[in-house]
């Protein structure tokens, strides 16, 4: 029950009545409260300032029903026997009290509504954003929750609790909604007691540009008599001091978790409020936030990662230089604090009078007070200390240049040490400006300049505000925006030298490298600078030799804290390179000695070039030009317009993001604007540092030749010219330094023999390189409790970290990874916890309870560290130094030259040029700094062990010193440290729930039913580690919590049911390379799941797998590893939108695709398919054409059923031999089909092409049919031709036919016995005569309804048993049977004159061919036009037969035709005709009253075995062939009635034997 009250209105110096509630509203237009006039009804008040207005409601005034109840400010009220005092707590104070002095209380309902404005003469609230601020007291003595809905929306509660039952607090909640209705509806629902309500206050938000910037140019004024305020460049200086709702927005990044901002005052919550309090080391984190978002370089070095950390010094080479050296401030950097300068020249500064003022309000006069607004002169200052902040864009009159504020309201932090001299990073900074509690405004001229304010602590009256470089380079603009290189594996380009194959996926620059980017090089190079042409920052780098080039690359390298691509073992910029060993080269597609394989940035190979640029991947075809055609691209000098490029007489290159159409990948300007270098030496070899290198591309004066794929060119890799340029390429899944790892294996290794260290029986990996600074610093980037270090730049050895510090570090890198942390921390002691023995690592047989058995990451151990540095396995020893030499290595600054070390030094040197390797591969084992490792002492609770020397050694110690001992808790500026790794550790499988914390990590395999019971809340994101294998049965069945899954990389089999039921997982699903299998519905009913990936191992997928995801969408592609997919396995996959199929399927089995319905345009059949299921693409309605397979040999039941959109003709193949029902019902697109040619196609089944009104032409059925099924064409009108039906067809179903009205004839086959109903019905372009013959005996109704026969014919000598209106509506009235028909009484015989069905029978047909078989009676009782067929007396009617007479028309007696027919007692005259060739084997056997004499005419070839074998009634036997028929044998055993016993044959008839079966031969006819 919702209870909505009504509003009045009051003015602010009314009295509140006893009765009311109030509810407030202040409306902020525009840029200032009110300047609009508005008319509130009800008191006929005009309304100038809506702040002097509130709204209240009219309510009871007892304790029951509608009541309230009244709690006084600052006094004291009786309540329920209890006295208590109500407490301000969080409310502002701009609150009246009167608001506070009354409350709704919904005692006896539930609930509390408002509708806001509620006056019927109110006008709508007009559209925009509101803030809903609500008004409450803590006045519940126990414990209360509300849920609070605005406009039915959910956006909070109340929750009430009174610790010590007596005090009451103030509450303020405050949410922002969007309005378009003009009402904002505010109900309050019981959840634990009643609702209660003091006040609402609705706020308008305003149009106001808070980050409006102003520019401050002027750039040669001279300083104020003050020595202040010229500043010699343009900048930007924020209009508004920063307020609450940036460091809200900045709080609400995900990526500041662990480093948020707390700004402001309980007094003072407007958003648009100063961000009080926010300064010092918080506002360079927020400054640096700015950067960072945007993609420019952070203004201060921050050294650990929370929101209070310090900041440290850049170098010179780093820091900003305009006006003088600044190095709290970096040179790249967009958004900083303003400098005392830059802050004094915006706000003193009038650059149309060129004077300064004392005043920030552009005046000598001191300002106005004033609590708000904009009038010029004015200042918020002088005000109540707890009510007097007005609001940024409020406060007070601006400066010459517009900056507001600059006087009063909060003080202001700039960058500027108090010393005015930026070189200690913890020395207190200037702030400036006054605040809005000061009695007075300090001029200009007071000194010294503003306050000192310190760096860590909080001050309420301080903020800052913004300063920014308009002319900040984007510092990784072009470089960073790459385009993937996919389709691994392409053919070559063999028309133009075999270029552009290349095997593995990698990615190219979009643009070639700019000026800007050189720039952003030579700043952090001093030494190494790379000389260009200066065209622009937007331009093309040229003029750069190959060598500066791939130093340019080792720098983007290095940066990222990732192997150089390149070695220089020399120091200058233009300096050739050296090789890389084979096992540090680049070894894909082959070896390349130039390129490092670890490196992420390098120069493109020419065959990654050559691709990127003229290879079009969904054509699969390489074009002439880079702009992805073969026509001559259009000359432009600029733009982005496909098929344009820059070339052939151009006055200079274009920027290098507006040269041209795109080539087919997105590349730009890789035909013309400038030539660009390759990777590859011309002759393709790689195998010298000084020969050739290539270049393609063309460039702005070029001609068109210059562009084409068959271009290429070279240089020295020393040279330049002014149209070389180049662009970057990158391998993105590149390990960075710290993942360099090298294997040390020969697990069955002795100790050193000298110290007993070494031994380690095990494979490992340990860190080619220590730890760099650039790691330690992404670890602080997002970690809260950062870790201190020295800081000497990104590639030199972190250092000065604590033993904890490292085993952090580690712990960090494992779980990034998604590996259990190696250390436990789980209590406050120096040390690291042991884990339960468990858990604990116990490789070799040792137990080490320091060290988690699943981390991947870990500190070495000593025998770790001692064997990788000191051990040679080829040579079976130990070394003195980790050198590989007895000998002591040089002392060197840095290199990498063999045998050196880096000590006896006064720095460090980077970790890649630490000196030489050991024979492992190690980089600075001697030297550099000390490294700690895992252990300590058995029983030290206070040290651990440290290995090697430092930089400030001046000898190094052999192996027989190590190793060291250090306190494990403070840091030393000598000690850094490297990882070590499992290589086989694999990662676990990580659950997670709803907040994204990890639930649980778990090892191995997934167990059936895991989910059952092991969590209260399911999993709602899932992660498989490698130390799965197989998902287990229903391991996460029915988790609707499920919301995404990783399968990760090793998993080989998803069990049946392991996700069935998880209707809220919404992928993307992408099955990794490692699964073969996917079982029976194991993602059925994963309704939600929206896009799968089979991958490329796929063998086997099971039923209904993927039954029910009725959201999957886009293309589903089949690998060709897949061999089965069991049935329904994509049931009702309605989204997908193609279908690729494995070539490696032989079988679709039942209803595969059935109700894909969303599956559009081809689907490709593979032609191994021999067998289509039942139902497999049923509705797949969308499917344009599929291909039928050319060895296909089944289809089954439905299998195309309703494809509805299927256009085009059906070509079936000659090994097709069976259709299932309904095979193509319904594809009403199809136009034309073929049946097969196959002697084993026997059969058209019911329905198969019913209702497909678009086949057309001729049909045509096959002589090995035997049998038509029910309505397998009905409604087929296009089909024409003459229809004819073969002689083996013995049936043909009901409406087999039925309205294919454009057949033209019909001729029905000899082997017919029956038609079923509606066979023909309405094929009305039937004419001409129709002859049914005489083996039919049964006729459907309907059977010939509506055709268009203009006479019938049929030729049975007794009529067929029918269902009526067989031949109505033809074009006839007559039936024409046989003449030889007996015209008797006998019921189903034929009566000349009789009019049946219809039609008037007319016995006029000549049945003298005819074969007639008659009864006892001498009535007909079948008649024949062809030759006797086998076992034609097995008919029942037919075995009554007693005269058979055998018509002209027959040749053959078929085998067995009338065999034990004991009541045929004669054959017509005695005569078998001479049409008679051949008598079939036991065709008249045991006849035994066939009587008479048997004459067999001239024309007989052959009498078959057992022929007339016990017709033994036959009298004489007489065969008038003059050649001797084949006989067979037994062909006249048992006529024993023949007398005398002879045959008679013809006088000089020759071939006949003796006799025959007992019967003498007698030649005498």
């Amino acid at each position: 029950m919702s209870v909505n009250f009504p509003l009045e209105l009051i003015g602010v110096g009314d009295a509140p009545s006893s009765s009311a509630e109030t509810v407030i509203r202040r409306i902020d237009i525009g840029t200032k409260f009110a300047e609009l006039p508005i008319t509130v009804d009800g008191l006929g008040n005009t309304i100038t300032n809506p702040q002097e207005y509130w709204y209240r409601c009219g309510g009871g005034s007892t304790q029951t029903g509608n009541s309230i109840w009244y709690v006084n400010t600052g006094g004291s009220q009786v309540y329920e026997g209890k006295t208590t005092a109500f407490t301000p707590g969080n409310i502002p104070s701009y609150v009246p009290a009167v608001v506070q002095q009354t409350e709704r209380y919904r005692q006896s309902g539930t609930n509390l509504e408002y509708t806001i404005p509620n006056l019927a003469s109110e006008s709508p609230l007009p559209s925009g954003t509101y803030r809903v601020n609500l008004i409450f007291s803590d006045n519940y003595r126990n414990f209360r929750v509300v849920n609070i809905f605005i406009n039915n929306i959910f956006v909070g509660e109340l929750r009430e609790e009174s610790t010590d039952g007596t005090t009451f607090v103030g509450e303020f909640q405050s949410y922002d909604v969007e309005v378009s209705t003009g009402v904002i509806e505010i109900r309050f629902e019981k959840v634990q007691e009643n609702p209660k309500i003091h006040g609402i206050e609705i706020i308008k938000l305003g149009t106001t540009d808070e980050t409006a910037f102003v520019t401050i140019g002027n750039i040669n004024n001279t300083n104020d008599n003050t020595g202040f305020g010229s500043v010699p460049y343009v900048y930007e200086i924020a209009k508004y001091e920063t307020f609450r709702r940036k460091i809200d927005d900045y709080n609400a990044d995900p990526v500041n978790v662990n480093r948020q901002i707390t700004a402001g005052d309980p007094r003072f919550t407007d958003d648009l409020h100063p961000a009080y309090s926010v300064f010092g080391n918080r506002a360079f984190r927020f400054v640096n936030w700015l950067n960072e978002r945007e993609g420019y370089q952070p203004a201060y070095k921050i050294l650990g990662g929370g929101s209070n950390d310090p900041i440290s010094l850049w170098s010179s080479a780093e820091a900003w230089q305009l006006g003088g050296e600044n190095r709290f401030r970096h040179k790249a950097a967009k958004y900083f604090l303003p400098s005392y300068n830059e802050w004094y020249k915006a706000a003193y500064y009038d650059p149309i009078n060129t004077v300064y003022y004392d005043y920030a309000t552009g005046s000598d006069t001191p300002p106005i007070s004033t609590p708000g607004g904009k009038v010029e002169g004015t200042a918020v200052y002088n005000q109540d200390i707890n009510t007097g902040l007005a609001v940024v864009t409020n406060a007070g009159g601006e400066s010459p240049y517009g900056i507001v504020g600059g006087n009063g309201n909060v003080s202001e932090f700039l960058e500027t040490a108090v010393g005015l001299v930026n070189d200690d990073p913890l020395e207190n900074r200037i702030s400036v400006g006054g605040t809005y509690s000061d009695t007075t405004i300090q001029p200009a001229t007071a000194t010294p300049p503003g306050a000192s304010t310190t760096l860590f602590t909080v001050d309420d009256a301080i903020t800052f505000r913004l300063a920014r470089n308009p002319n900040a380079f984007f510092y990784t603009s072009y470089f960073e925006e790459f385009v993937p290189i996919n389709n691994p594996g392409n053919d070559a380009d063999t028309v133009n030298g075999g270029y552009g194959d290349v095997s593995y996926t990698y990615q190219i620059a979009k643009y070639s490298v700019a000026e800007e980017q050189i720039a952003a090089y030579n700043t952090a190079n001093p030494s190494l600078q790379i000389s260009i042409d200066s065209r622009g920052e937007s331009k093309p780098a040229t003029s750069v030799s190959w060598n500066e080039a791939a130093r340019y690359i080792n720098w983007l390298n290095i940066r990222e804290g990732f192997q150089p691509a390149y070695k220089f073992t020399t120091n200058g910029v233009n300096d050739n390179i050296t090789l890389w060993s084979s096992a540090e080269a680049w070894q894909t597609d082959g070896e390349n000695l130039y390129r490092h394989k670890d490196a992420k940035y390098f120069l493109p190979s020419e065959d990654e070039w050559y691709k990127a640029a003229y290879y079009d991947s969904q054509a699969d075809v390489y074009y002439t030009y880079p702009t992805g055609s073969d026509t001559t691209p259009v000359k432009t000098a600029g733009s982005t317009i496909t098929g344009e490029a820059v070339y052939d007489g151009q006055s200079g290159p274009a920027d290098v993001t507006n040269a041209g159409g795109l080539s087919p990948y997105g590349t730009m300007g890789q035909g013309g604007n400038t030539y660009e270098w390759t990777e590859n030496a011309l002759d393709g070899t790689n195998d010298s540092t000084t020969e050739l290198r290539g270049f393609r591309g063309g460039s702005w004066f070029s001609s068109s030749s210059g562009l084409q794929s068959s271009s290429r060119d070279g240089d020295f890799p020393f040279g330049g010219d002014i149209a070389l340029g180049f662009r970057v390429a990158c391998n993105v899944n590149a390990n960075p330094i710290s993942a360099s790892l090298i294997t040390i294996g020969d697990a069955s290794n002795n100790p050193d023999g000298d110290t007993a260290f070494g031994s380690v029986p095990y494979t490992y990996q340990i860190g080619k390189y220590e730890v760099n600074e650039k790691e330690i610093d992404e670890f602080n980037k997002i970690n809260e409790n950062a870790i201190f270090k020295f800081d000497d730049g990104e590639d030199k050895p972190a250092r000065e970290l604590t033993w904890n510090s490292a085993a952090r570090f580690i712990n960090w890198l494992n779980s990034k990874e998604g590996y259990f942390e190696a250390y436990s921390f789980a209590s406050a002691g120096q040390f690291s916890d042991d884990w339960p023995l468990d858990q604990s690592w116990d490789l070799g047989g040792e137990v080490n309870r320091l060290r988690h058995k699943h981390a991947k990451y870990f500190l070495p151990s000593e025998d770790e560290w001692y064997k990788a540095a000191y051990w040679d396995q080829p040579l079976s020893k130990y070394w003195l130094y980790s050198t590989g030499s007895d000998t002591p290595p040089a002392d060197v600054p840095g290199g990498v030259d063999p045998n050196t070390a880096v000590y006896n030094q006064t720095a460090t040197a980077s970790v890649i040029r630490a000196g030489g390797e050991s024979p492992y591969g190690i980089v600075g084992g001697n030297g550099n700094v000390k490294e700690w490792l895992e252990g300590a002492p058995a029983g030290n609770t206070t040290q651990k062990w440290a290995a090697g020397e430092s930089y400030e050694a001046t000898t190094l110690g052999t192996k027989n010193s190590f190793p060291n001992l250090f306190l494990n808790n403070s840091g030393d500026d000598k000690i850094g440290f490297r990882c070590a790794a499992n290589p086989d550790t694999k990662t676990p499988t990580i659950l997670f729930d709803q907040f994204g914390d990890e639930l649980v990590k778990y090892n191995g395999d997934i167990p059936p039913d895991y989910n059952d019971g092991n969590f209260l809340y399911p999993p709602v994101s899932i992660l498989i580690g490698e130390s799965a294998s197989e998902i287990g049965g229903r391991a996460f069945r029915n988790n609707t919590n499920l919301e995404s899954l990783n399968l990760g990389l090793s998993v080989g089999e998803i069990r049946g049911s392991a996700f069935e039921g998880c209707t809220n997982l919404t992928g993307p699903l992408n099955i990794p390379d490692s699964i073969t299998a996917i079982r029976d519905l194991a993602f059925r009913n994963c309704s939600s799941l929206q896009s799968l990936d089979l991958g490329n191992t796929i063998a086997f997928i099971g039923d209904n797998a993927f039954d029910g995801c009725t959201n999957l969408t886009g293309p589903l592609n089949i690998p060709d590893t897949v061999f089965v997919i069991d049935p329904r396995a994509f049931l009702n996959c309605s989204g997908i939108s193609s279908l690729k199929i494995s070539n490696n399927m032989s079988i679709l089995k039942i209803g595969t695709f059935q109700n894909c319905s969303g599956i559009l345009g081809e689907v490709i059949i593979p032609d191994i398919v021999t067998e289509i299921g039942n139902n497999v693409f049923k509705n797949c309605s969308n499917v344009t054409s599929f291909n039928i397979p050319t060895g296909l040999e089944s289809i089954g039941s439905s299998a195309f059923s309703q494809c509805s959109s299927w256009v085009g003709p059906l070509v079936l193949p000659d090994t097709l031999t069976t259709f299932g029902t309904f095979t193509f019902i319904g594809c009403s697109g199809l136009t034309s089909f073929n049946f097969p040619n196959n002697p084993n196609f026997t059969s058209i089944p019911s329905g198969l092409f019913n209702n497909c009104p678009n086949l057309a032409g001729p049909l045509i059925i096959p002589d090995s049919v035997t049998s038509i099924g029910n309505a397998p064409f009905r409604d087929c009108n296009k089909l024409t031709g003459p229809l004819i039906i073969p002689d083996k067809v013995t049936s043909i179903g009901g409406s087999a036919f039925i309205d294919c009205s454009g057949l033209e004839s019909l001729t029905l086959g000899s082997g017919l016995t029956n038609i079923e109903v509606a066979t023909f019905n309405r094929c009305s372009g039937m004419i001409g005569t129709l002859s049914i013959p005489a083996t039919i005996t049964e006729i459907g109704g309907n059977a010939f309804r509506a055709c268009s026969f203009d006479r019938i014919e049929y030729y049975a000598v007794v009529k067929p048993s029918e269902d009526g209106n067989v031949f109505s509506s033809n074009n006839t009235t007559e039936i024409h049977v046989p003449s030889e028909a007996p015209f008797n009484a006998r019921p189903n015989a034929w009566v000349g004159g009789e009019v049946w069905n219809g039609l008037t029978v007319v016995a006029d047909l000549d049945n003298s061919l005819n074969t007639t078989l008659y009864d006892v009676n001498n009535l007909a009782l079948i008649s024949i036009d062809i030759d006797i067929p086998n076992n034609w007396n097995e008919n029942e009617t037919l075995f009554a037969a007693d005269t058979i007479k055998i018509g002209s028309s027959c040749a053959a007696i078929g085998d067995q035709a009338f065999i034990n027919n004991t009541s045929l007692t004669d054959i017509a005259y005695g005569i078998i005709p001479a049409t008679v060739q051949t008598i079939g084997s036991g065709s008249f056997q045991n006849c035994t009253f066939l009587a008479g004499s048997l004459t067999i005419s001239s024309g007989i070839t052959s009498i078959g075995d057992f022929a007339f074998q016990n017709c033994s009634s036959i009298t004489s036997v007489n065969i008038e062939a003059t050649t001797a028929p084949i006989i067979g044998i037994n062909t006249f055993s048992g006529m024993t009635s023949v007398f005398p016993a002879e045959i008679h044959v013809p006088t000089g008839a020759t071939g006949y034997a003796a006799s025959y079966n007992g019967l003498t031969v007698v030649a005498d006819l």
